[in-house]
């Protein structure tokens, strides 16, 4: 009498879409609708289930067979268990196969199943229960389904979903609210179930969790970075919820951290400073040291010096270190006024002055803004010094001249150049290896009484004295009219 009853229920369930229902230990139970007399609690909560839909069975549950084997929708282990011979695992994210029905029409498949294609595009396939996979995140067909269900971006999406075949089932194959559609996944043409509206994957209900209710992870991710949530299953409702992970926003500043879940870039104005430059915790050589400007531009730190503060020991860490003693005195304009001298042998005319600090021409090859120097010589990294003296000369002076530049401290004493202006010509000479060189034209006449004469100290633009060679001298011009 047992075995009648059973077979009974068999027979019903395969004619109307009724079923045999499982009890908590696998064996069969029957009810009034035919279905299980519990919900389902497959690891995601507990879900109640249509009475029409078979419960995906733990996989290490013994399942029960109908003699004659199970129908379509029923759980499986292998063929023989079903009805169809045929038993796959068609439950994208359940761990138990199910048997089904070769189909070539939605015809041929009952109420909450549809046709789907054994391959994608295809014409025949199995009558499956409806996919808890739509628009489910994904990196591989495989996790979207055993035949045509394929993984892949659709327009108006960001990141890969499963999108389910509706070639041969239309609309059967797609919940309500969502629509079969010719598209294309990664730029291959598809017919395919996809959110109406315009919603994108992930912002639309997913598939049908009356079978698999566990959580479905989802992904979004933008320019800011990537955050993962997850898909529930909504009871009232048996469908997964829109992706429950927030939008990547990006980090403000570098002490920010992370939200839960997200892993996401600084912004651009947080690592756009010194202090962060392109990185956290890039910070910028001389950020704070004396005498320089630094900064950040396009994640690339700059440096410069400001005005006469040089870089002479070539170390951005400890800033622009050295002064030059005279300042502003570099161009013709702005020379060192040393007002009238005479003619007489003896009458020594010293720059600077004995009394004065001793006069530096330091050099590196750094800018220098903020301010910048007027007369600096970026070839040579240095601004020559310029001096002026009224040479008040007489009936009883011959006007000649006679100086000598000294150099001293120098890496490169054979660097540096004296020139003398009159009104008469132009006198000039180079330092050699001690440092030293002497203007002192034969003849007399060399000026004209009262008159302004020019005295410039200089660095010269020649091979080894360029602003690769930074330096730091002093200097004296020493010597008579």
């Amino acid at each position: 009498m047992a075995g009648a009853c059973l077979l009974a229920a068999c027979a019903t369930a395969a004619g109307d879409g009724g079923r045999l229902g499982f009890d908590e230990d696998g064996g069969s139970g029957e009810t009034s609708s035919g279905g299980p007399t519990s919900p389902i609690d497959d690891g995601g909560g507990v879900v109640p289930i249509d009475p029409e839909t078979p419960v995906d069975a733990a996989s290490d549950v013994p399942i029960d067979v109908a003699p004659g084997g199970n129908p379509a929708g029923f759980p499986c282990t292998k063929a023989d268990d079903c009805m169809s011979g045929e038993c796959k695992a068609v439950l994208a994210g359940g761990s138990t196969s199910v048997c089904v029905t070769p189909c070539t029409a939605q015809a041929d498949c009952s109420d909450n199943f549809f046709c789907d294609p054994a391959t994608p595009g295809a014409a025949a396939g199995f009558c499956v229960p409806r996919s808890p996979a739509h628009c489910k995140t994904c990196s591989s067909d495989a996790e979207c389904g055993s035949l045509s269900e394929k993984c892949g971006v659709a327009a108006g999406d960001t990141v890969k979903a499963c999108h389910v075949d509706c070639t041969i089932a239309g609309q059967d194959a797609c919940p309500p609210d969502y629509a079969c559609v010719d598209t294309t996944l990664d730029g291959t043409g598809a017919k395919v179930c996809r959110p109406s509206g315009g919603l994108s994957c992930l912002d639309a209900l997913g598939g049908f969790c009356d079978r698999v209710a566990t959580p479905q992870t989802c992904t979004r991710t933008n320019a800011a970075g990537k955050c993962v949530g997850q898909r529930t299953c909504l009871a009232a409702s048996t469908r997964y919820d829109s992706c429950g992970a927030q939008a990547p926003v990006c980090k403000m500043t570098c002490s920010a951290t992370d939200p839960a879940g997200c892993t996401t870039e600084y912004c651009p104005q947080a690592v756009s400073g010194p202090e962060n430059c392109g990185t956290c915790g890039n910070v910028c050589p001389g950020h704070t040291k004396p005498n320089a400007n630094v900064g950040c531009t396009q994640a690339a730190c700059t440096f410069s010096c400001q005005g006469e503060k040089y870089n002479v020991d070539n170390d951005k860490n400890n800033g622009c270190e050295v002064s030059d003693p005279y300042v502003g005195n570099h161009d013709t304009n702005n020379a060192t006024n040393l007002g009238d001298h005479g003619c007489k042998d003896d009458d020594i005319l010293t720059m600077p002055s004995t009394a004065l600090s001793a006069a530096r021409l330091p050099s590196d090859s750094e800018i220098h803004a903020s301010p910048g120097i007027t007369g600096f010589d970026p070839a040579t990294g240095s601004a020559a010094d310029f001096y002026k003296v009224r040479g008040t000369g007489s009936i009883l002076c011959v006007n000649n001249i006679d100086y000598t530049l000294t150099v001293t401290g120098s890496a490169f004493p054979s660097c540096y150049h004296l020139r003398i202006e009159t009104n008469k010509d132009t006198y000039d000479c180079d330092t050699n290896g001690s440092g030293t060189c002497r203007i002192n034209p034969s003849g007399s006449s060399k000026y004209g009484d009262d008159t302004t004469i020019m005295f410039i100290v200089s660095k010269r633009n020649v091979a080894g004295c360029t602003a690769a060679q930074r330096d730091n001298p002093s200097y004296r011009v020493s010597g008579h009219f």
